[in-house]
């Protein structure tokens, strides 16, 4: 759960992850929808796959991210706890 939190203390990470919530997400909309830099998107990612929170799914050059909604129903189940 820590590494969840610290992944979702940033605000950019946490505005990706709330937009995966609805639906799976591109990187190709993420990168103009929040202006970052392939580099800087790809570094965000890797902390929310790399904790469990999101999926990536390679999609011809791009890579797609869904949520793993397991993940996030277990971090919100020990919130509420």
């Amino acid at each position: 759960m820590a590494l969840q939190l610290k992944a979702l203390s940033d605000i950019t990470r946490l505005q990706i992850y709330n937009q995966a919530k609805t639906n799976e997400v591109c990187a190709c909309d993420l990168i103009k929808k929040y202006n970052l830099t392939q580099p800087t998107l790809s570094f965000h990612m890797k902390q929310l796959v790399a904790c469990g929170l999101l999926y990536p799914r390679k999609d011809g050059k791009w890579v797609k991210y869904r949520l793993n909604y397991f993940a996030h129903l277990k971090l919100k189940q020990q919130l509420s706890d």
